[in-house]
């Protein structure tokens, strides 16, 4: 079922000059990341335009707004995790970083939380991780082949009411 991409209405130059400085604006200051990351977002919101041509009028900027803010939260979350993807470096410098831990308390602590995360059964494991990780719920479902995200939410609630139950013993 793929929707054909609505002809455009030739006033796509005249938004973007009137509404492109506000809508950059705007995402910047709602969306945490570098101002390319705000860029890309708006540049998102712009080619949706033209794909969708929504309805021009008094909501059409609030319709910019909207699109290019999720897509900024998107772009931030996926930049967030792949920084911290680097960070890790090499599986000798993850170790090395361990040498570090000064507080015996919060290493316990990591280590209390892996072995109860070890207890979980593995799809609820799995998805956890992701989404610690940084993952959506669209992006877990996609990575686990799964069609819906309902899979994936009924296996997080599960979890989460495992961890619960596991850190009350």
């Amino acid at each position: 079922m793929s929707s054909r991409p609505r002809a455009l209405q030739g006033d796509e130059a005249q938004l973007f000059q009137r509404h492109n400085q506000d809508l950059l604006r705007t995402v910047a200051r709602a969306v945490y990341g570098s101002h390319a990351l705000a860029e890309d977002a708006c540049s998102f919101a712009w080619i949706q335009l033209m794909r969708c041509q929504p309805e021009r009028g008094p909501t059409l900027f609030p319709w910019l707004r909207t699109v290019a803010i999720r897509e900024g939260y998107r772009l931030s979350r996926a930049e967030k995790r792949d920084s911290h993807m680097e960070d890790l470096g090499s599986p000798e410098q993850a170790c090395d970083m361990l040498d570090h831990v000064r507080d015996m308390e919060d290493t316990l602590e990591a280590l209390r939380a892996l072995e109860t995360l070890a207890e979980l059964p593995d799809p609820r494991r799995r998805y956890l991780s992701l989404l610690i990780g940084g993952y959506s719920y669209d992006e877990i479902a996609q990575l686990a082949g799964e069609r819906t995200t309902n899979h994936v939410n009924k296996h997080l609630v599960r979890a989460r009411r495992d961890l619960r139950r596991l850190n009350a013993t």
